[in-house]
């Protein structure tokens, strides 16, 4: 059936929606080239020769994986504009807070990070 209630089925999967943005800001994806295996959300830098690669605070180009990806040397589409719920993301271990992320996003990039208010 392509009801899923009158089929009688009870679980539907997940019904709460990651909350991913957290304020205005243009959406953006750009198709890069990638060096690494990526999860959903991952935040990750681009290099010079413009290949995605692991979060690198100094190379200062950000940009957020739109899917699971483990082909190396593949290409894909992230997220390299918009404004991003920060706890949302998938960091590197060393960064923590909300403080600490936005110390290393900086204000003036294409994309931002904020905090959901209640």
């Amino acid at each position: 059936m392509s009801n899923d209630i009158a089929g009688g089925r009870t679980v539907l999967g997940s019904t709460s929606p990651v909350q991913l943005y957290a304020g205005e800001g243009k959406i953006t994806t750009t198709d890069y080239p990638i060096s690494i295996a990526v999860v959903k959300y991952q935040v990750c830098s681009v290099d010079a020769a413009g290949q995605v690669v692991a979060f690198n605070a100094s190379l200062g180009n950000l940009v957020i994986a739109s899917q699971d990806n483990a082909v190396i040397n593949d290409r894909m589409a992230f997220f390299d504009g918009g404004h991003y719920n920060h706890e949302a993301l998938v960091w590197p271990g060393a960064l923590v807070t909300y403080d600490q992320r936005r110390a290393v996003v900086g204000p003036n990039g294409t994309v931002k990070i904020g905090r959901l208010v209640n």
